[in-house]
């Protein structure tokens, strides 16, 4: 099985334009990966947000994340 190069530096470059752009965040969102980082009101603590839009504040223990406080919940939608 052959292996494909990668040029790192061109990688670097792409992943920061997608991650300017948002375009990172939404792709690992849809495929439901949540998304950790900091919070800049709140820097104690590493900011989650789901797939469905939630977010939380929170810490890694034990190996998981859990969650102190939620910021958003979940949007609802009504079908007509």
């Amino acid at each position: 099985m052959e292996s494909e190069n990668i040029d790192p530096i061109e990688l670097t470059k792409t992943a920061n334009r997608m991650g300017k752009s948002g375009e990172l965040t939404r792709k690992l969102l849809a495929k439901g990966n949540p998304i950790y980082g900091a919070n800049r009101e709140c820097p104690d603590y590493l900011e989650r947000i789901l797939a469905d839009g939630r977010k939380s504040l929170g810490h890694w223990q034990e190996g998981k994340f859990e969650a102190r406080t939620s910021l958003l919940k979940p949007i609802q939608t009504q079908m007509d």
